[in-house]
């Protein structure tokens, strides 16, 4: 990047032409490599770049866990309305819809852009956020009276930020192609609730531990999983569909005449099942069964641990995939409320954080921007139990009314007798 950035200033200005460089060699295996980002030759190392583009065709698409992980944060982030609450993030009364001048609640519950729902844009959203390393990328459109005219997801693999001399973030350039030769066909400030531009781009990411301005994926964690799910998904496809081995040994014993052996492969080795089947001469008819190999229990194996793998990645239980097999109902409902507390929790919470700017004061207003998680039922358990001990104690004598009433969230009465 240095190297392309101003080469006149890092000559010196008035400075000669340099020689040009001796012409660059490669292997064929490196012009391969570099023709196509797809592209795989033998000997090439696992790479961990997984960016959009790669996670959703290997992971999404290619990975029936993975696309079930996504698709379940995904529907149950989309089964809670976003608020915006008054006063407090958690215990503020909710902003009513018509009261909302900036059209925010209209946009993100209603209709996103001209071209899709809010839901399917959350969708999106939330798809993004699990799937890009990079993080995701949100065009804000305002109208004169600085309402939200539209919200528009961008995408990661087309967008960079840009620095400036005042700022790490100084605007956001898109991309017509992947990669330092795509065309710049649009550049856009980033987000900023007192400006008055009308297009602008919002950055959201998971946060990386140590890199403030990167994002975070699940993919990356379960990158060699996946990969190693994949391969073998297509080495075992591949070997059946050149006839793999025989699923079992017809064993004739005795010596049998040629035409025999001929008309019993032939009665076994139809179209459905070519090349299943072997004849041994021998003295008896036997029929062994060879479906369980090494080879079947090693593959047995890579399924589960890739299973286990990404459902703990993704922090998805696998009842919550629709396999609640081995499980009481009790496990079950400890499973889901596992889920909602320490994985779409904390998940919502963090990005409720990063889109509470577009609040029409930003962050200095006294509105949040949550998603509503009072209904989730699960949610509310360590409040109801304490509840119902305050009872108890209510009921034995030990506490007062006030007392009973401050516990449970109400105002004391503060009279006689209570």
């Amino acid at each position: 990047m240095a190297s392309r950035f101003l080469p006149t200033f890092r000559r010196g200005v008035g400075a000669e032409e340099s020689a040009a460089p001796p012409m660059e060699t490669k292997d064929l295996a490196d012009r391969v490599r570099s023709s196509s980002r797809y592209y795989s030759v033998p000997g090439q190392p696992y790479s961990p770049d997984w960016n959009v583009a790669r996670a959703v065709q290997e992971g999404f698409q290619g990975n029936p866990w993975i696309f079930r992980s996504v698709e379940v944060i995904c529907y149950t982030a989309l089964n809670q309305q976003i608020v915006l609450r008054q006063g407090d993030g958690v215990t503020g009364t909710p902003l009513a819809a018509r009261r909302d001048t900036s059209r925010l609640l209209y946009r993100l519950n209603k209709r996103a852009n001209p071209w899709e729902t809010a839901k399917l844009w959350r969708y999106r959203l939330l798809a993004q956020w699990l799937l890009s390393s990079k993080g995701l990328f949100v065009e804000v459109a305002r109208n004169n009276s600085g309402g939200y005219a539209l919200l528009h997801l961008l995408d990661p693999d087309l967008t960079d930020p840009i620095p400036s001399k005042t700022s790490p973030i100084g605007s956001f350039q898109m991309r017509t192609t992947v990669g330092d030769s795509g065309r710049i066909y649009n550049e856009l400030p980033p987000f900023d609730p007192d400006s008055s531009a009308s297009n602008s781009v919002l950055w959201i990411r998971s946060p990386h531990p140590t890199i403030m301005h990167r994002g975070m994926s699940p993919m990356e964690a379960a990158g060699l999983s996946i990969d190693l799910d994949r391969y073998a998904r297509l080495y075992n496809r591949n070997y059946m569909q050149s006839g793999g081995r025989p699923d079992g040994i017809l064993a004739i014993k005795g010596i049998a005449e040629w035409d025999t052996i001929e008309r019993l492969e032939a009665k076994f080795n139809d179209t459905s099942s070519q090349g299943k089947t072997t004849a041994i001469q021998a003295d008896a008819m036997d029929y062994k069964d060879l479906s369980t190999a090494p080879r079947d229990m090693q593959w047995s194996e890579v399924m589960d641990r890739m299973k286990r793998e990404a459902t703990m990645v993704f922090g998805v239980p696998e009842s919550m995939m629709g396999d609640a097999s081995g499980r009481t109902f009790d496990n079950a409902d400890a499973e889901y409320a596992i889920f909602w507390e320490h994985r779409m929790g904390p998940l919502l919470a963090l990005l409720d954080d990063q889109l509470d700017v577009l609040t029409p004061g930003g962050f200095d207003d006294e509105l949040y921007l949550r998603h509503d998680t009072s209904d989730v039922w699960v949610l509310s358990r360590h409040k109801r139990a304490e509840q119902d001990r305050a009872a108890a104690d209510l009921g034995r004598g030990a506490i007062t009314i006030d007392d009973y009433r401050e516990r449970i969230g109400l105002e004391r009465l503060d009279v006689p007798a209570t």
